[in-house]
């Protein structure tokens, strides 16, 4: 028994020294220069890695980009059409004889149109500039706004969204330069 006590108390010395001999030997065996090589390419691949990454985002920002022009083409499309059929039921009510519901029917194909020309403009720009879309509505409005105001003889209320409406095609215009 004393036999295996030794014979395992030698194999638990011999194994971690083989161990430490072997790493040794191995380290020693690699010059500063080749683990220079070899570290110079892993950082080359992990830069390769870091392009095909940065590439792949790329491309997908540009794919995203393309579905948000098609979508927003797609419901100018549903808009216009809707306008389209707004202004069949205006031309019926006329012919009916019925001028207020005629009205409600133009101007629903007024606002069905508008919204049209918003996803078209959405749809050239695309998604990053969409908020120049947005602007640019909110200008328009301002200056309808504006309109009326005067049309009411309010001229100080007009020239505020007069000057709103300014503002907001200023901050369009930034967007889309």
């Amino acid at each position: 028994m004393e036999e295996r006590r030794t014979m395992r108390d030698s194999i638990k010395f011999l194994v971690p020294l083989a161990a430490i001999s072997l790493a040794v030997v191995l380290a020693s065996g690699c010059s500063k220069e080749k683990r220079e090589e070899i570290h110079t390419e892993h950082e080359y691949r992990r830069e390769e890695k870091a392009e095909a990454h940065a590439e792949k985002q790329a491309v997908k920002a540009v794919e995203k980009d393309a579905e948000y022009r098609d979508e927003e083409w797609n419901e100018a499309v549903k808009y216009a059409n809707k306008g389209y059929e707004q202004l069949g039921d205006y031309d019926k009510k006329l012919s009916e004889m019925k001028p207020r519901r005629a009205k409600l029917h133009l101007e629903r194909a007024r606002k069905d149109f508008s919204d049209a020309l918003t996803h078209l403009a959405k749809s050239e720009v695309g998604e990053g500039r969409q908020d120049a879309i947005d602007d640019l509505n909110a200008g328009v409005d301002s200056l309808n706004k504006a309109y009326k105001e005067l049309d009411e003889g309010r001229v100080d209320a007009a020239q505020l969204h007069y000057d709103e409406a300014n503002k907001h095609f200023a901050e369009a215009a930034d967007i889309l330069q």
